[in-house]
Formats: C-alpha cells, structure tokens, sequence
C-alpha cells in the first residue's frame, strides 16, 4: 500500500473530529477525515448552543471536567487565530425561588473545585445591573463564559487543516473494517482508504464504528434537545448566556437562553431520551414549554417572533471516554462526548495527539498556517470596508440574501471553496443565506440562478446532500421564463436614460423612494406629479416592479388602467409612466440603513455610498410568513416553501418545485399558485386553510379552486411534517373555535411538498432602523393622512404599511405618499396638532392612525375582522357621536380590504366600527 496509506484517519466531521484533525495537521502526518454526511458539522455539532462552557456544571474529577477546564483555556485563542466568530459573554445561572440557593452555593463550589475562574453568587440589584431584562433572586456569575458559532468553528477547523495537508472526503460513511499488513483498511462509498491509526470521533454513531472493528463500546444513549431562535431583534434584550438553577440529577437543565453571534437568541435545549438517533423532529408541547420558561426569566421575550425551530440529539455517557482499543491497537475511541463538548475540543485533540505522540516521535511542521485568511462577510464590515470590496469586485455590491446582507461575491466563494460541498445548507452555514427573517424565501431563488450558473441543473441541486432533492427538475417547458423579453428591455432599453450613475461621494436627491414595486413606481411618480424635481426609485432587484414580474396572471390595472392586464405588463406601464415624468432609477442596489435624518446607506455593484434625500417614501413590500412563526412540528426535510418563492421558481426560474402538493392557508398567492400548479402538471391534493373563511379574494377561490376541482378545507391545519430527507407526508387536523387542533382527527396526506400561504409581514426593518413607529395592528408604520410616518418627512406606502389584496390599492397609495413626500422637501407640509382614528366594533384596524386636526378630507383604510352581511360602515367621532362617515354595504370579508373617503374637518378621535 505503500504511499497510498494514512497515518492517521479520523472518522466524523463534527467539532472534535475536526479539531483532532486540525491538531494532528501540526505534525509531518499524512492525514485523512471520512464524514458519512455531505458536508462536515452535519451532526452534534451543527444542533448545540454555541456555548464556550466555563467548567461550573460538570463534576470534579470527571474527564469531562479536565477537558472543559483545559478547552477554556485554548479555545478564545483557537476562535481568533481562525477568524471565527466569538465573544466572551459572562453567563448567568439564575434563582427564581429561595429553595435554590442551596444549589447556587453548590455550583459554585464545585467550579472552584474544577478551577473554573472569577465565579461569585450576586443578588437581584445586581442581577439586573448586569442583565437589566432578567428576573431573578439570586444569580451564579460566571464572567468567562462566552459564545461561538459551533457549525463555523467546524468548518474552519476542517478548512485549516485541509490548508496544511490533510484529506477529507466526505459521504464517505466507513461500512466495513478490516487489519491487513498491519494496517486498518477502512471501505467507504468513495472507496478503500488505508490508515495506521484510526480515530474514531464519530459521536452518535461511534458505537456503530467500533462494531465494525469488533470493539465493545459502552452503550450510547441518544438524547434530543429542541431549540427556538429568536428573530434578531431581541439581541437587543440579552447580551450573555441566561440558565435557571439545574436539578442535582441528569435529568433536563432547564430552559437555557443563549444569544448568538449574529444577535438571535437560542432557547434550548430541552432533553428527552429517543429510541432513533436521526430522530431531530421538533415537537409542539416542547416548543410551547420553551418559551414558557424562558418568558418567565426574562419578561421582554414575549414581544419577539421566533424564526426557526430545530432539534440535535446527542450522545449521553456518564463521562467522556477517549481510551485506545486494548484489543487493537492504534485504535483510538471517543464515546460520550457531548456538552461541554465544544468547549473541550481542542483539549480533547491535544489529549489524541499525545496518546499518539507517546507511542512513536511526531515532527512538528515548520510551515504550519495556524490561521485562516479571507475577506470577512459584508454584513461585518464597516463603511469603508465595505466600499473598498465594492470597488475591487462587483460581485460584493449585488445583495443575494437581504435579511442577513449576503452578497454574491460571498455566495461565489463559498461555492467554489474546496471543501464545501454544493448543497444550500453548505452555503447556509458559510453565507447565512436563509438564515434570516424570512428563511430563505426571498434568496432561494436568487441562490437556484447562481447554482445553474455554476452548472448545476435544477434536478442536482440538494438540500443536504442525497435524497434532499429539493426540485423536480424543469417544468413542463424546458425553455427560457415568457417574461425575459419584458425584463431585458426594461433594465436594457426604455429605463436606462432614466438610471443614475456612480456619481461617488455622498448623492442628494429632492425624494428617494425604497422599492420599486407598484407602491414605489407611483409614489415616484406622485412626486414628480407634485413638483419635485431630483426623484430617485432605489430597487434591489435587477429591475423594477417587485412581486409584478412574477405574477403572469391577469387581475392588473382595472382601477388604474380600466382594463386587466398581467403583472409584468402592469409593472412595465407604471415603469414607462415613471420614465416619461423623469424618474431616476437604482436598480440591484440595496439600502442598507436609513436615519431619522433621511441618510440611507446603499449598496450596489455600482459601489457603496451615502444618499441624503429631502424626503423619503418607504415601499419596500412585504415578506410571508414562514413555517416556524405559525409554529408547525416535525421534522426539517427538503420540500417546505412558501408560496411567494414558489412562483418565482416555477414562473421565473421554470422549476418543477414537487408533484404532490399539500398547500397550507388561503392566501392569494398560494390559491394563484394551486391553479398554476395544476398547468405545470403538478397534483394538489388540497388546500387547508386555519379559518372558518378564506383568507384570499372571492374571485381567487372560485377561479383558483373551484374551477379546478381543487379541495378547500376550512378550519384546518397542518399539525405536523414529516420525512428524513424529503417531504413524505403531512400531518393535518381540524380546530376548534380557539384555532386549536382537535384530537382524533389527525390524518396523514401522503404529498412531496408543502406549500405555505399563511400571511404576508410588512418588511419594516429599515423603519426599525429609523425609529419609525410601528403598529403592532398592521405591522406597517403608523401614519397620519398624508401617509407621514412619525418621523418627519418619511412616508410609507404599500405592503409595507399595510398590506393589500389589489395591486392597484397600493398603487393609489404610493401616488399619495409621493405626492406629499415632495411636498415635505419643498417645505410645504408641516406638522400639526392630530386627532386619533381607532378601530371600533368587528374592524382590525383603522388607518391613517391619526389626522390632522382640521384636514378637509381624508382617506381611511380599514380591514373587518370576521365577515358580515347587510352592515353598516360607520365613522364616528368618540366625544360627541358625531357621524362623520355612514354607509350601509350589503357583504365586508376580511380578505377585501375597505378604503372610504371622510369630509372632515376632523376635530377629535375618531372611532371606525362596523355594525348592524
């Protein structure tokens, strides 16, 4: 075997297989890692806390407790020298009830014991002086604990230690061991390797890999443990690891608050014994007693979404064990090694090293790169950073993941690294694309365009690896979208001596207008209708018109237009009409963060910069809902899409998304898509929809549904999905009058895919950014009549403040938020003392929330809460009783939203009610 044979082979790709992997590269060793999964931190380690553990939890004299201690010792240093993400946090292990202090005291005796440093038990004055949102009597201080992204300190182990000579194949699961000429020959799918020693570091599966061997091993028992992730924004309420007081046994620690790098805060894990080791599917009871816990220590957790839900199952000894096979040697085993785990790693490599070390000599290598190189993310760069990557390449100024700002270049390098493999979670975990808000609905297919231009075809491109297929193929029509030529004369022809130049520096425009929809094409028109000179549309897409140009249904322009047209040709109308009033445009330029004081910073290939507008109307659309804000169960396979992102792969990108479809919720979008669906070819075996009525227009129901025999089942719901690798099956329930699943009539509907058409979010996050305030009624700022938002000369329109059933409504909108806005930059607009309009009887909400007092006329939108026959609309001022507006209307549903026209003078709050 010759040349051909390892020196050491270490079998599985999670955190310590890499860092034993990354250890041993210090030394003149041929060396190999085999990973059964497609990429490495697949397993443990992808599904853990990310907490760098400072040794007070584990019991002294224990190896688990010698390696933590070690760990805490290399790991910052380790973190640094490979540019991964961490930060030394402090943690806190919190009392709520006296008859925990006796456990407090315990703990911290037992971290002096293992030399864990700085430990002190402080009181609730201090508690909240270190975490101001944490309630708590008493409270264990742990000042060296921190955090670390566990899934990238994986993959920049391996990284480093493939730079410095080692081999790793991965979906190379070992399935048999045999000895030959004393050495171990180890059969993979990838082939035959060779190896003089064997490491095996397989974790969940390390028993399965000593049978191979003929070596006994202790009994593994799998626990899994359950997470939520926070959306971002409650970073803002915990800066450092939280825990209640744990119980003396094994048994579940309690619910653990844990903030990431990236600002989301983990809650989890749970603990429960499993009889399958890939058993990771998220349940519903655990999820709701997480987040009962963890409110109960920290109060301000309830006004965050969560975003996400997952679950890791990890392997349970009393105690690690690292030991060489007495029966063969060279042989070495880890079994047990969870939590602290991570944190251990690199003490547990140098543990594996000297045990080698000790029985033949190890040459150190004098061109050891101990560190990792590369241009960072975009998203961590500061304004000068990221200006210099713009210059250098293109690639970092066109935005492919909005959520968490990931560009192209970014996505680019990940693709082409050598040891990521080309699957969407490798570039999850090394971009972040579809980590974010939305998860994936809006860069998926931004990311499907980049897989096919680095030759993969739709059918190739995986979830995770084999059998995560994510798409059928191509549609029906192998051939590129009917919606090219529409698209390529837009950008390339009619608008392009409407486009703004790299002009450098800092650019001064009259009115900005974000997003370049049919709310943002309008208001840029109604500006310059109003007399504003300098109007710019800021779009991230490559061209204008938004959700338009994947919307090849007619149903546009009736009201605006009087006639009906497709979304392309309604988007391409407004674009023209925008170019004949003088609009300006940006398209593939992303606006980054917006101040109270109208400075938008943007990104684009064109370069990153500074805008100062004199006005500001805000229409960035809106995002849907997705599967973990509406909390399904179950487990996490390839084949879940939200029905946005499903027409834009099926009508853009010509994707064969599934052939058995489940589509859960009546929203427009997807009862569009039910129909569009059936065109390509695809079975819909339902629609399911949680209300006692459809959440989508009438019209929608009947030519979507009806006249496709397509089922609708109201009061119904998916309570669970299901499948390893792909969508298998769903499970559905009915509800009762609480829009709670009623037990027995759960059934399984056999199906590839699931659809979700469950809500749309307005997309505020640059009016977080500005301070705008935001009803927590529509999602979208709360404004007064001219569609001023409560900082002065920033306007909102759209599905951004609220959102629409009828394109044209938002484009009426956006004529009268640019209108104004224009005003405001010329000086005519200013505030004035308001009066509030409320919603009253069977309205969900009322807008504008106020008005000025003594405005004229003004418009109110406004949506009913449950549908009503034969009613009256009414407008009523709430001190006197004065009708102001009255109208009887013969049928109002929630899914159509109502827009009356008040003749004011408006001159106190004002109730909008809906009644007999």
């Amino acid at each position: 075997m010759g040349e051909s044979v390892f020196d050491v082979a270490v079998i599985g790709g999670g955190v310590v297989g890499c860092a034993v992997l990354r250890e041993l590269a210090r030394y003149r060793l041929r060396l190999l890692l085999l990973e059964k999964e497609a990429d490495v931190a697949e397993g443990v380690s992808k599904a853990n806390s990310g907490v760098i553990h400072a040794g007070f939890n584990v019991p002294p004299g224990t190896l688990k407790a010698r390696t933590n201690f070690a760990g805490l010792k290399l790991i910052y240093r380790l973190a640094e020298e490979l540019g991964v993400p961490h930060r030394k946090t402090g943690k806190l292990v919190v009392a709520l009830d006296r008859l925990d202090f006796p456990r407090l005291d315990e703990l911290k005796e037992q971290g002096d014991r293992n030399g864990t440093p700085g430990l002190t038990i402080v009181d609730a004055d201090a508690i909240r002086a270190i975490e101001p949102g944490v309630r708590g009597l008493r409270a264990l201080h742990s000042p060296e604990t921190g955090i670390v992204s566990p899934y990238e300190l994986t993959i920049s182990l391996a990284e480093s230690a493939r730079r410095n000579g080692a081999a790793i194949a991965l979906e190379a699961a070992v399935t048999s061991v045999a000895v030959r000429g004393g050495v171990f020959v180890l059969s993979t799918p990838k082939g035959e390797f060779t190896a003089r020693w064997v490491v095996n570091a397989a974790g969940l599966f390390a028993e399965d890999v000593a049978s191979l061997a003929g070596i006994p091993a202790p009994r593994i028992r799998p626990f899994r443990g359950e997470y939520l992730v926070s959306d971002k924004e409650a970073g803002s309420i915990l800066r450092m690891p939280v825990y209640p007081v744990p119980p003396r046994d094994d048994s579940f620690l309690g619910v653990h608050l844990t903030p990431t790098m990236e600002g989301n805060i983990l809650l989890g894990p749970s603990s429960e014994p499993v009889g399958d080791r890939r058993d990771t599917a998220s349940t519903a009871p655990v999820a709701a007693r997480l987040k009962a816990e963890a409110c109960a220590l920290v109060p301000d957790l309830t006004r965050f979404p969560f975003i996400h839900a997952y679950a890791g199952v990890r392997p349970k000894l009393a105690d690690f064990v690292i030991e060489e096979s007495p029966a063969l040697p060279r042989w070495i085993d880890l079994f047990g090694i969870e939590s602290p785990g991570l944190t251990a790693a690199p003490a547990i490599a140098e543990v594996v090293a000297g045990m080698i070390g000790a029985k033949e000599e190890l040459e150190l290598r004098k061109d050891f790169e101990p560190g990792l190189s590369g241009p960072g993310r975009l998203a961590g760069a500061d304004d000068s950073g990221r200006a210099r990557r713009v210059a250098g390449d293109r690639a970092w100024g066109e935005m492919i993941c909005r959520c968490e700002h990931v560009t192209r270049a970014e996505v680019i390098a990940a693709l082409r690294s050598p040891l990521a493999p080309r699957t969407f979670d490798s570039i999850k975990r090394r971009t972040r694309c579809g980590m974010g808000r939305c998860q994936g609905g809006f860069c998926t297919p931004r990311l499907v365009e980049i897989f096919e231009a680095e030759g993969l075809s739709p059918e190739q491109m995986t979830k995770r690896g084999t059998g995560s297929g994510l798409f059928y193929g191509h549609a029906k029509s192998p051939h590129k979208s009917p919606l090219a030529p529409l698209l390529e004369r837009r950008v390339g022809g009619d608008l392009s001596g409407g486009l703004v130049r790299d002009t450098g520096g800092v650019e001064r425009h009259d009115v900005v207008v974000i997003g370049g929809g049919p709310a943002g094409l309008a208001a840029a028109i109604g500006a310059r209708r109003a007399g504003a000179s300098d109007v710019v549309v800021i779009e991230r897409d490559r061209t204008v018109g938004g959700i338009l140009n994947q919307c090849i249904h007619d149903g546009f322009g009736l009201f605006l237009y009087k006639e009906t047209i497709s979304g392309p040709e309604y988007a391409e109308r407004l674009a023209e009409d925008a170019v004949r009033e003088g609009v300006r445009f940006r398209t593939e330029t992303m606006v980054l963060d917006l101040s109270p004081d109208r400075r938008l910073r943007v990104n684009s290939p064109d370069g990153y910069r500074v805008f100062e507008a004199g006005a500001v109307v805000l229409a960035m659309g809106c995002r849907e809902r997705t599967r973990e804000m509406i909390g399904i169960p179950g487990t996490r396979p390839a084949g879940v899409f939200t029905a946005g992102a499903a027409q834009n792969l099926v009508n853009l990108h010509n994707v064969r998304i599934g052939n058995d479809i489940v589509i859960l919720g009546s929203g427009d979008v997807g009862l569009i898509m039910a129909r569009r669906l059936v065109f390509e070819k695809m079975r819909v075996r339902g629609v399911f929809e949680i209300l006692p009525w459809p959440s989508g227009l009438v019209r929608n129901v009947r030519q979507c549904l009806m006249d496709f025999a397509i089922p609708l089942e109201l009061g119904a719901t998916v309570i669970e999905v299901r499948g390893r690798d792909r969508v298998s099956s769903v499970i559905v329930a009915r509800v009762d009058g609480s829009l709670r699943p009623v037990a027995g009539t759960e059934r399984e509907i056999p199906c590839d895919t699931l659809l979700l058409s469950v809500g749309l979010i307005p997309e505020n996050e640059l009016s977080k950014r500005a301070g705008i305030a935001l009803s927590p009624l529509t999602g979208g700022a709360e404004v007064d009549e001219t569609l001023m938002t409560s900082v002065p000369g920033i306007f909102s329109c759209g599905n951004v403040l609220q959102i629409h059933d009828v394109a044209d409504w938002a484009s009426f909108e956006g004529l009268a938020a640019g209108g104004a806005a224009a005003e405001f930059a010329a000086g005519r607009l200013k505030a004035g003392a308001q009066v509030r309009a409320i919603p009253g009887e069977n309205v969900r909400y009322a807008l504008p929330q106020s008005v000025r007092a003594g405005a004229a006329c003004f418009e109110i939108s406004f949506r009913v809460a449950a549908p009503r026959r034969d009613c009256w609309i009414e407008v009523r001022g709430l001190t006197t009783g004065k009708s102001l507006f009255r109208k009887r209307v013969p049928r109002l549903v929630p899914s159509e939203l109502q827009k009356i026209a008040v003749a004011g003078p408006a001159a106190e709050d004002m109730e909008v009610s809906c009644h007999d």
